[in-house]
Order: structure tokens, then sequence, then C-alpha cells
């Protein structure tokens, strides 16, 4: 369940494509501004820079490269917060306490239910453990996301402008996120 860091747990391996692109992206935001596309030298970057924030800073302060926070830390940092997320999330939804804990479980611990089925490996497409374990603007928008429901149930159960301005801020990171989890309304 674990992203190893790139530099020493995939010796004599291939980083991922999309991880370099996330490392780029990374890198980006750390030395320029205005933003270019790490693939085309000279090409505004129009992409959600929220989940690259936090590495970027904790690079800064270690003084280490981008790519080991990016790569090795930030995924264990993104996967504990969905859990806790998605266990609040069914917690107040469902009222139970089991029902947190079975939705953590199945969004960190799922598979594809093809293997099980005879059908073989990807016969059901799913992608989520790709995007929770291998992309750091998937898992921090659905960190978000689960951050929404929770303050959505709460504005349900008691109203108040508060509530809705969290609702707001929340569903505007997350957007910052990751604009497939909850899209920007143009």
């Amino acid at each position: 369940l674990l992203q190893p860091l790139a530099s020493t747990g995939r010796l004599g391996e291939p980083v991922p494509f999309d991880l370099l692109f996330h490392a780029g992206v990374a890198g980006e935001l750390r030395h320029r501004w205005p933003l270019e596309d790490p693939r085309v030298a000279g090409v505004p970057l129009h992409y959600h820079l929220l989940a690259y924030a936090l590495p970027v800073e904790a690079a800064d302060r270690a003084g280490a490269p981008v790519a080991d926070a990016l790569l090795g830390l930030a995924p264990l940092l993104w996967v504990g917060l969905l859990a806790l997320q998605v266990s609040n999330a069914g917690r107040l939804v469902f009222r139970d306490g089991r029902a947190g804990a079975l939705g953590a479980a199945v969004a960190l611990l799922h598979t594809d239910p093809g293997q099980f089925l005879g059908l073989g490996p990807g016969a059901f497409n799913s992608h989520l453990a790709t995007g929770i374990f291998g992309s750091p603007t998937t898992a921090c928008g659905l960190v978000l996301l689960a951050g929404l429901t929770v303050s959505l149930e709460s504005w349900v159960e008691s109203g108040g402008r508060g509530h809705l301005a969290a609702l707001a801020l929340l569903a505007a990171a997350a957007s910052g996120a990751k604009t497939t989890v909850l899209p920007v309304v143009a």
C-alpha cells in the first residue's frame, strides 16, 4: 500500500511516466513563476496545483529534492488523510462507525473484482488504486471531496452560514486539487 521513495525503492526500474509529470509540475511550482508546462518549454502550465504545495514547502524547509517529498512522503500523507476522511464521512452519513471503517477499507484496500470472478485483471477497469497510490492530485482531491461530504452533512443537520462558507472553501479547494474530482464551473 505504500509508495516507496522513487529514488531508493525503484533502483533499476523506471519511474512511472505519470509520476515524472507530477515531479515536473512540483519542480515548476518550486522554481518558476509563471509556471510552464514541464513537458514543453515556453508553454504556460494550466494544471491544478494544490496537491503540490505541501511537498514543495516540505522540500524547501528540509533542503531536499522536491521529488523525494512528492513521491515518497506525500503519498503517505494523502493516503492516511483519505482513510480518516472517508471514515469520518461514512460515520456521519450512515450514523455508524462500522460504516466509516468499511468505507475506508473499501477505498484503500479495494481491487478489481474481475480477478475474483474469473474474468481476468482489468475486467472492471478499476483505476482507483492508481489514482490513490500513484497520483497526488487525485488523492488530495478525494481527501477534500470527503471533507466536503462531512461539511455538507453538518450543514444539512444544523444549517448556518459558517457551514456554507466551509462548503464553498472545500469545493474551491477540491476543484483546485483535481478537476476530475470536483469540476470547476465556468
